[in-house]
């Protein structure tokens, strides 16, 4: 089926000419055809919409369940749509939840996509329901099967598990952007941002403990952290950088090729080292064994 004004055309083309725009900024390159892509993002018609949120395309709604989240393009992975403001994030979420109101034709990589686009907009509890399952349709060997065996799926669900602790897109590196409660204690090690970052980051209680940068390359580092203005958050490594605290709970840093900071937050003597959380005894071996819970459930309030 063709159709007018594809969401997905749409996406594709104004994440094209703002990439090639951006590449020429960047490198101070005077490409002849850099009028054209202006004149094409200035022209270009805003993604077709309805009341339950982003259509396919002009006049198409989405009428029944659909394995891929080509309609939402915009929301991922491309970040054009970023859901920082109230009134996009509501209509993500309005077409997040439409789409997967109506059953229809739903697979493991629809779980994956949806648990990736609830944790763009910080919703990591419905993120982590989604996850939880797309596990439950996982086979196990950690391999995914429909009409034969396909690997896309479970690597998608790995990424939607990254996202939960690490997205990078935009102008910022945010830190644990969408952990559910449950998960009151948290590592990661050494995940790759944009901007070619190496980032470490605990979290003990619920709250952000610590966050480690290393740059690979000398980029501005900006990060974003649920730390609120009041709360004692310190360098404590890489002092002698120029460092910014700025409002809304962002962090920027100068830093060189090879340096890294520490900033950290609350008491002194608080253990804040980067080590595994202790796993769960009766989760071991969950792939091939008999799995502990029933994990279908889309979380709709």
């Amino acid at each position: 089926m063709t159709v007018a004004d594809a969401h997905y055309d749409l996406a594709s083309l104004r994440w094209g000419c703002t990439t090639l725009l951006d590449i020429c900024g960047r490198l101070q390159l005077d490409d002849p055809l850099a009028g054209k892509w202006e004149d094409v993002l200035r022209r270009l018609t805003p993604y077709p919409t309805d009341e339950n949120g982003f259509l396919i395309g002009r006049d198409q709604p989405m009428e029944f369940g659909h394995r891929h989240f080509s309609h939402l393009l915009a929301v991922f992975p491309l970040h054009l749509i970023s859901g920082d403001e109230e009134e996009e994030r509501e209509l993500i979420l309005k077409s997040l939840r439409h789409w997967l109101g109506d059953e229809g034709d739903l697979r493991g990589f629809t779980f994956t996509g949806a648990a990736s686009i609830a944790a763009t907009i910080g919703r990591g509890q419905e993120a982590l329901q989604y996850v939880r399952t797309a596990l439950d349709l996982f086979k196990p060997n950690t391999m995914y099967k429909e009409a034969g065996p396909v690997i896309e799926s479970p690597l998608a669900a790995a990424e939607a598990i990254n996202d939960m602790l690490l997205q990078s897109w935009g102008d910022a590196i945010r830190v644990f952007p969408a952990v559910p409660e449950e998960w009151e204690d948290v590592t990661f090690h050494d995940l790759r941002a944009e901007g070619a970052f190496l980032v470490s980051a605990v979290r003990r209680g619920g709250r952000t403990r610590l966050i480690r940068v290393k740059s690979l390359a000398g980029e501005l580092c900006r990060l974003k952290t649920d730390w609120r203005s009041d709360d004692p958050v310190r360098l404590e490594a890489g002092l002698e950088l120029a460092y910014k605290r700025l409002d809304g709970g962002l962090f920027e840093l100068e830093l060189g090729p090879g340096e890294e900071a520490v900033l950290v937050c609350g008491e002194a003597e608080e253990d804040r080292a980067i080590r595994p959380v202790p796993d769960v005894p009766h989760l071991h071996n969950y792939f091939g064994g008999p799995k502990p819970w029933r994990l279908y459930g889309i979380p709709f309030e």
